[in-house]
């Protein structure tokens, strides 16, 4: 079998922050919380391979990577990055990433951490004006 690796990347404006605490409460249990529910979410339906991330990009400007309009003054970003065994799991060749995006796709994540935009509803919105998750391939 001819496996091709691919290089993916997502950035979003969710409080991703991988703080390996899994007991208790506050900030950084919840922050884990929303770490451990985007990457369930990526697992649905593959393995993925060479994690890294999740990175902060403080005082960015989010459409500069595909985030919503709504979003037009410098926030915090977050971005993370993956390697697949094999194209097309998450879309078709005109859109690689539709299936991802239903799957995220107003998913509950947790607020008021240390995002700096508002998030409301509490959600991962994929494909409106208030889009903040986006997904791409390297």
């Amino acid at each position: 079998m001819n496996q091709k690796i691919k290089l993916f990347k997502i950035h979003t404006l969710v409080d991703i922050t991988n703080t390996n605490v899994t007991s208790g409460g506050g900030l950084e249990r919840n922050q884990q919380r929303n770490w451990e529910t985007f990457l369930q979410v990526l697992s649905l339906r593959t393995q993925l391979h060479n994690i890294s991330g999740p990175e902060l990009l403080a005082n960015v400007h989010p459409t500069k990577f595909g985030l919503g309009f709504n979003h037009r003054n410098a926030h915090n970003v977050w971005v993370m990055e993956f390697v697949l065994e094999f194209d097309g799991v998450f879309g078709t060749p005109e859109d690689p990433f539709c299936i991802l995006a239903e799957d995220f796709e107003k998913v509950p994540i947790i607020t008021g951490l240390t995002e700096t935009i508002k998030i409301d509803p509490p959600v991962f919105m994929t494909d409106t004006w208030d889009k903040n998750i986006v997904f791409t391939r390297v």
